[in-house]
């Protein structure tokens, strides 16, 4: 009888292990135009003159609107994911320096990128500090035992942030929306979350009501800011039956009292989502992209670019600068754990972008558009 209820209990610990993971790697709202302009805690919901909702299923939920319906990999894919999950590695370490709490606390208005790890990156735009994908905790996954665990911690813990102000979400995953992370940022500062459509419910879940959730081409203007949501070509998925019902998303944040502005890519695989953005909302000064798990490419190539494809949507943008992230952190596919950051910089002098232009940070360094980086 013991045998056979440890048995069960193998069996349910493995099921939970393999859909944390592939929840992590792959894993409707209807509106009009009338209805996009609603006012949210004085805040006005805006809708671009562009906006429509071919991402929209009919069934409910979201679609990529570029390619036919997303074919599952199946069998090969749930091998090539119990491979990964009994596949032991000492992973190098990645590049680190301690932040620089003078320039990060500086009072000056300024624009600055400090990258904590992974899709984390904290931003300073003006007088406000934004924070992208926050995520801090040891694993991703749906409890601190399941999930893919972090191999590079980030740069700074919470409790020494400065005064956030405002929480972007890319999406539902794991690797990008922490709710220990979440808690903890809306118990120390309560800042404004923004949120795809249909995410603000699991925050609502948490007990965080001050929650903004956007369709593709909406926007607020917030404390000198205009707050894109924009596309991006992924999926949702946060357990077995809830594929897709959520939005994914990038974001583009625009100071209206300065020149500058940022593109947070999120996750995402290439499409003509880059060129579209910058052709309608302009030419970002930064572009934080990410270049890390994109191997096998039968498997990742719908849901993550490579360190060419990032380099290419970077250039379909006509951004400024390209800040590379969503790398050397946790193990979520099968290149080296640093060959995106070599890849990136091979690539990037094969197709004879400016060494200027592009910035691989280490985890704790920070891009400033003075040139003084770190």
């Amino acid at each position: 009888m013991l045998k056979k209820r440890n048995l069960i209990l193998i069996i349910f610990f493995l099921i939970t292990v393999i859909f944390s993971y592939t929840s992590i790697i792959f894993c409707s709202n209807k509106y009009t135009k009338e209805e996009n302009n609603k006012v949210i805690k004085n805040h006005t919901i805006k809708t671009h003159s562009w906006y429509n909702t071919g991402h929209h299923n009919l069934d409910g939920g979201f679609i990529n609107p570029w390619e036919k319906e997303f074919e599952s990999p199946g069998f090969k894919g749930f091998m090539w994911v119990m491979g990964k999950l009994f596949k032991f590695i000492d992973y190098p370490k990645t590049p680190s320096v301690e932040i620089n709490k003078k320039i990060l606390f500086s009072k000056n208005p300024e624009f600055k990128i400090f990258w904590i790890g992974h899709a984390t990156t904290l931003i300073k735009l003006g007088d406000l500090y934004i924070i992208t994908d926050p995520v801090f905790s040891l694993t991703a996954g749906p409890t601190s035992f399941t999930g893919t665990s972090r191999k590079t911690p980030p740069a700074i813990e919470i409790s020494n942030l400065p005064d956030i102000d405002i929480v972007l979400i890319s999406h539902n995953h794991y690797d990008h929306l922490d709710k220990s992370s979440i808690l903890e940022i809306k118990e120390k500062f309560n800042p404004l979350f923004m949120v795809p459509l249909n995410v603000k419910e699991t925050l609502l879940d948490w007990d965080i009501t001050n929650v903004i959730e956007l369709d593709w081409y909406q926007y607020i203007e917030y404390n000198n800011l205009q707050i894109n949501c924009t596309p991006a070509k992924h999926f949702s998925q946060r357990s077995i039956a809830d594929r897709d019902e959520t939005l994914w998303a990038s974001w583009y944040v625009k100071s209206i009292n300065s020149k500058y502005s940022f593109f947070f890519a999120g996750d995402t695989a290439y499409s003509p989502h880059f060129k579209e953005i910058g052709e309608k909302l302009g030419a970002p000064t930064a572009a934080l992209m990410p270049i890390g798990a994109y191997k096998p490419r039968w498997f990742m190539s719908r849901v993550h670019v490579n360190p060419q494809e990032a380099l290419q949507g970077f250039l379909d943008m006509k951004a400024e600068n390209f800040i590379a992230i969503h790398w050397g952190t946790f193990a979520l596919a099968d290149e080296p754990f640093h060959e995106p950051m070599k890849e990136t910089t091979k690539i990037a002098k094969e197709m004879q972008i400016s060494a200027e232009k592009i910035h691989i940070l280490p985890i704790g360094g920070y891009f400033s558009v003075d040139g003084k980086n770190e």
